[in-house]
């Protein structure tokens, strides 16, 4: 019998996934498809075939099957880890934090540095993906947007019905497990929906842009300009000893 050889590389996925995620019977494939002239990324069930949902577990596999069925199946485009409620994981995605150089934005910086924990490169290598071993806040939303005063810095932060494409492609310096952080979200969620908004200004603000996501978070900010949450940020740095500034 010959073998097949796989259409897919694997080996970032295999060697870098925390082993705290593969034994969760979580995971789905994932491709890239367009809906309505934009990219989306929708999930597969590896056992089947057929579309999965992040909120039914009989459309998840196990990492070996999603991870195998990835390798050897070229119509799909990786693998992605389902965040649930039975699990004790939430992610935290940085959007358009990297760029074209791989460089890292400053705000991001300050965020991977407070929760140092498991942290991957997205596979548009464009973003970071933060795994953390933590529950949301019931206070908190999914998202955020104007972290930096200028107007950049996003995030979407889940724990519940919401997948992770995993790309093992780790971040350099991090660290390889998830560690525990609950102490540092239930700060990090305080800092962004719980502390005052700065007083409305006289002039009426501008509408935000919708987001073009078919299933975007509903995303808090800050008007640009704002500088309490890098200056949040900064405070809860030297708290936990890891800004290198001084």
């Amino acid at each position: 019998m010959v073998a097949i050889a796989p259409v897919h590389d694997t080996t970032p996925i295999t060697q870098n996934t925390p082993q705290c995620l593969r034994v969760r019977r979580q995971w789905v494939l994932w491709r890239r498809e367009q809906r309505d002239g934009k990219t989306t990324k929708v999930p597969y069930c590896a056992k089947s075939g057929r579309r999965a949902s992040s909120t039914d577990p009989a459309t998840w596999v196990g990492f070996e099957e999603a991870v195998d069925a990835f390798a050897r199946d070229d119509r799909y485009d990786g693998v992605g880890y389902v965040f649930s409620p039975d699990d004790a994981f939430t992610g935290i995605d940085l959007d358009d934090c990297l760029d074209a150089e791989g460089r890292l934005a400053e705000w991001a910086e300050k965020i991977v540095a407070i929760f140092r924990s498991y942290t991957e490169i997205s596979p548009s290598g464009r973003g970071l993906k933060i795994f953390i071993r933590a529950r949301k806040p019931d206070f908190a939303q999914c998202g955020f947007k104007n972290i930096n005063p200028g107007g950049e810095g996003e995030l979407e932060l889940y724990d519940r019905s919401r997948y992770f494409c995993v790309t093992g492609d780790l971040w350099p310096g991090s660290p390889s497990e998830v560690t525990d952080r609950q102490e540092e979200l239930d700060e990090f969620c305080r800092m962004l929906w719980q502390r005052p908004a700065p007083q409305a200004s006289a002039e009426p603000a501008a509408p935000a842009p919708q987001s073009e996501a078919e299933d975007a978070a509903p995303a808090g900010g800050r008007p640009p300009g704002d500088t309490r949450i890098v200056d949040c940020l900064a405070a809860m740095l030297k708290l936990s000893g890891k800004d290198k500034s001084d």
